[in-house]
């Protein structure tokens, strides 16, 4: 909006510019300053348009890449938690049934006040996720302690 008006105390503007004005032009309107001014501030809203539509573009390709790492994030992970699984086949099992537990438990802290603000739907999911991985130090122990059965001793 551009005020053009024979209105010239600075009260006048100021109050112009508080109701929105993105101008104030005081009369005698001189046709050139009028016209600099108009495009002037028809260039803003081209560039103010332009901002806009790029930013939605680079929000687009900013929630594309963050979904193409959690895919890979979560591949690394269950390939992670496969190799736990290939070292102790009861691993798989137990790891999917730890990984629901600890969602169930998470989900009813949740819904106690204490905690709402702490464990929000994503943080409980990457909790689902990561809990896939509570087994992986399996991978560096040796067969003879992690396949054998019954107690083990320090003669085991």
């Amino acid at each position: 909006m551009v005020f053009l008006t024979g209105k010239d105390s600075h009260e006048d503007e100021k109050l112009g510019f508080e109701l929105g004005a993105a101008d104030y032009i005081h009369k005698p309107i001189s046709i050139p300053v009028l016209r600099s001014r108009v495009r002037t501030h028809l260039q803003n809203k081209q560039s103010k348009d332009f901002l806009r539509v790029q930013n939605g573009y680079l929000e687009t390709k900013v929630l594309k890449r963050s979904s193409e790492l959690d895919r890979m994030q979560n591949a690394v992970v269950f390939a992670l938690a496969s190799l736990a699984e290939t070292r102790d086949p009861e691993t798989g099992n137990h790891t999917l049934g730890t990984q629901h537990c600890v969602k169930l438990l998470a989900e009813h802290l949740a819904e106690n006040e204490k905690y709402q603000e702490l464990l929000t739907s994503k943080k409980i999911d990457t909790y689902f996720k990561a809990t896939l991985l509570h087994d992986i130090g399996k991978v560096g122990i040796i067969d003879s302690i992690l396949l054998k059965s019954g107690k083990i001793s320090l003669r085991s």
